[in-house]
């Protein structure tokens, strides 16, 4: 599906940040399956196996930076350990090679300027910015209005 949904996204158009992007997807996928592959291996029965993988894939994918960004201190060691975190900041670091801003589509600026201003209607004079601030952690941070 990457091939397709690559270009339709309208991503990045270089050939290299393509061949990146699907070897990070691919990578991901065989990391999910092997994952899957030992707990079924390790564990004593089908059923068992089944359950033990439905949890720790939860546990990956919570923590994997989808959901939420803030997570309490003493569970922040779990983000080190999903590779789906890893695999989504790889996937940015693809997409935004040199971090910065980049401009927002005009229904979202709209939006984000009237949530800034308090109104509800409220005709769009500069352009708002999301500056991405750390990549690593696969946050967008923070909105600006020029």
């Amino acid at each position: 599906f990457v091939p397709i949904v690559y270009w339709m996204a309208g991503l990045r158009g270089t050939f290299s940040a393509f061949i990146q992007h699907l070897l990070v997807v691919y990578l991901v996928t065989l990391v999910a399956s092997s994952l899957g592959l030992f707990i079924g291996c390790v564990s004593p029965n089908p059923k068992q196996a089944q359950t033990i993988a439905s949890v720790s894939m939860l546990a990956v994918m919570l923590t994997g930076g989808f959901y939420f960004d803030k997570t309490p201190a003493w569970l922040d060691w779990t983000k080190e350990t999903s590779f789906i975190n890893h695999a989504y900041a790889g996937l940015l670091k693809i997409q935004f090679p040199d971090g910065g801003s980049f401009a927002c589509f005009q229904g979202e600026k709209n939006r984000l300027l009237a949530t800034k201003t308090n109104e509800a209607s409220f005709e769009p004079g500069g352009d708002i910015e999301i500056e991405v601030d750390d990549l690593a952690a696969s946050r967008v941070t923070t909105c600006y209005v020029s």
